[in-house]
Parts: structure tokens; C-alpha cells; sequence
């Protein structure tokens, strides 16, 4: 149980390190001190974690409808020809969009309920959402991302070994 709280803490850091970049780079996000940073980046992970899932589900209709749409119409429209190949980049492209969006209200939302941390508009919510996703992303990757726990089962009572398996 060593380190219980350590994912978290690493997420947080990140998060506010995002947070600071998007200050930086977007003309409409500001925040006043370390206190604000700390509660807008506590925060940010806090939705993250809980509501956003829950408006993703809620969504997925939303982008399986927009998805097939815009497949029926170039399946129509290209007439059998790339209509089949681009229904997977498309269904993908919605879900991204959509991905942002939410994560874009998620900041915006911030903004209106942490003192001292304002994000001004929908469009700087957007640009900083981009930052923030693109800066903890690099930063996952570089700190070392999820943990995997490795789990070795001992061969079957059968006496046939599959080999090892690994659960994730």
C-alpha cells in the first residue's frame, strides 16, 4: 500500500502544470496565485475524474448519431467508393470534438467557481483545453503514464501451460 497517493499527487502536478502553460499561451486565462492554482488544477482533476465519464456516456448517442449521419451521406454521396473507409476516422473525429468540448465547459465551469482563476469565454476555454490536454499528455508519457500490476498464476492443475499471462 506504499505510494497509495503518489498517481494522484503526479496527476495534480500535471494538471497544474497544464494550467499554467494555458495561462500562459492563451490570451483569457489568468489566475492570481498559488492558491488559486492549486484549487483550479484540484478542481479540474476532481471533474475529470467523476463528471466527465458520466457526460461522455450521456453523450455517446450524440456522436453515434453524428457519425452515422455524416456516413449515410458520403456513403451516398462518393457512391460505394471511400464511403465505408472514412466511417471509422469520422465516428473518431466526432468523439474528439466532443472530447474537447466537454473538456472545454469542464474549464470554463472552473473559471466561474474558482476565485481568483478566470477563463474568459468559450473560445479561450477551447484553446486552453488544447493546451492543457496536449501538456499533461506529454507529460503522462514522459513521468511514466498508468502503473500495471503484474499478476504471475500458476500453471493449470490440468498440467497444460498456457504460457504466462499478464493482467492489466
Amino acid at each position: 500500500m506504499q505510494g497509495q497517493g503518489l498517481p494522484f499527487v503526479r496527476r495534480w502536478v500535471i494538471a497544474a502544470i497544464g494550467v499554467v502553460a494555458a495561462a500562459e499561451i492563451v490570451h483569457g486565462i489568468r489566475f492570481d496565485g498559488l492558491v488559486s492554482l492549486s484549487l483550479a488544477s484540484l478542481l479540474l482533476g476532481f471533474l475529470n475524474a467523476f463528471i466527465r465519464p458520466i457526460l461522455l456516456v450521456l453523450s455517446l448517442p450524440f456522436v453515434l448519431a453524428v457519425a452515422g449521419t455524416v456516413f449515410l451521406f458520403l456513403k451516398s454521396f462518393l457512391q460505394r467508393t471511400l464511403g465505408g473507409l472514412l466511417s471509422v476516422p469520422v465516428a473518431a473525429l466526432a468523439y474528439a470534438l466532443l472530447y474537447l468540448v466537454i473538456n472545454s465547459l469542464l474549464l470554463w465551469s472552473i473559471g466561474g467557481m474558482v476565485p481568483g482563476f478566470d477563463v474568459h469565454g468559450f473560445g479561450s476555454s477551447i484553446r486552453g483545453a488544447l493546451v492543457i490536454g496536449c501538456v499533461s499528455l506529454l507529460l503522462g508519457f514522459a513521468l511514466g503514464g498508468r502503473d500495471a500490476v503484474v499478476i504471475r498464476r500458476p500453471p493449470s492443475p490440468s498440467g497444460t501451460d498456457p504460457g504466462p499471462v499478464i493482467d492489466v
